[in-house]
């Protein structure tokens, strides 16, 4: 079993990972010149985005969490899957 801090890196990984695919070209700079496109950025974010999801079950099971916060911190990991969902379509057209 993972400790607080263990988990807590973990979970601090996956968002470095999400900002990092949601942002070519920003973070890191060499993004764009590597041949990858921005809905490449969007499909890597949004697995990144459902990891956070379940890494934040994860802390809520170990009860590092309580179920309001969980609840809370999972609605808007959804509501960030649901957007690059819309811009992986929007790209796909």
């Amino acid at each position: 079993m993972l400790s607080a801090k263990g988990l807590t890196l973990w979970v601090l990984a996956s968002f470095n990972s999400l900002i990092t695919s949601l942002m070519p070209g920003v973070w890191p700079a060499s993004w764009p010149t590597e041949g990858r496109s921005w809905l490449t950025g969007f499909r890597e974010a949004r697995g990144e985005a459902g990891e956070v999801a379940s890494h934040l079950e994860r802390l809520y099971r170990y009860e590092l969490l309580g179920k309001e916060e969980t609840a809370e911190l999972l609605t808007l990991a959804n509501r960030v899957c649901a957007m690059l969902t819309g811009l992986i379509r929007h790209c796909s057209r």
